[in-house]
């Protein structure tokens, strides 16, 4: 059997992981008590969440007054069902969900490049032979 120690950057960067997901976690349980106080001055509460669509509708009665509040990600944002309840809560008591909204955690942007395709000359593999034109790409000169 053959393998090979981590190395220092693989111990740091594992490292660096846990310290994030711990943070997640603290911030989560922090969410889940700030919930927890919304929701005590509620007669009924009532949750629907829609995974699919990212999506928060809360219901409650609070002084006998039936509120209704709504929380939706943006299309980038990673779904928390515990930060969209927040969220959903404050607005139904209209209250600001500043606060909240930083917790969200979006995915990374994707940027799309427009290549001239006319700039671009496919190179051949000199290992298979097979013309390619994403493993080497050369721009040609501009004339």
């Amino acid at each position: 059997m053959n393998y090979s120690l981590p190395s220092k950057l693989d111990y740091q960067t594992a490292q660096e992981t846990i310290q994030k997901f711990e943070k997640r976690e603290s911030e989560i349980k922090h969410l889940n008590n700030i919930l927890g106080s919304l929701l005590k001055s509620f007669q009924l509460t009532q949750f629907k969440i829609n995974k699919k669509n990212k999506e928060v509708i809360f219901s409650g009665v609070i002084d006998n007054k039936l509120v209704i509040g709504q929380s939706k990600c943006k299309e980038r944002d990673v779904f928390e069902a515990v930060i969209g309840k927040v969220i959903a809560v404050k607005r139904a008591l209209k209250q600001d969900t500043k606060e909240i909204e930083k917790f969200v955690e979006s995915l990374p942007e994707i940027k799309y490049f427009n290549l001239d395709l006319s700039k671009i000359s496919s190179v051949r593999h000199t290992s298979t032979g097979a013309t390619d034109l994403y493993s080497n790409v050369y721009i040609k000169d501009k004339k």
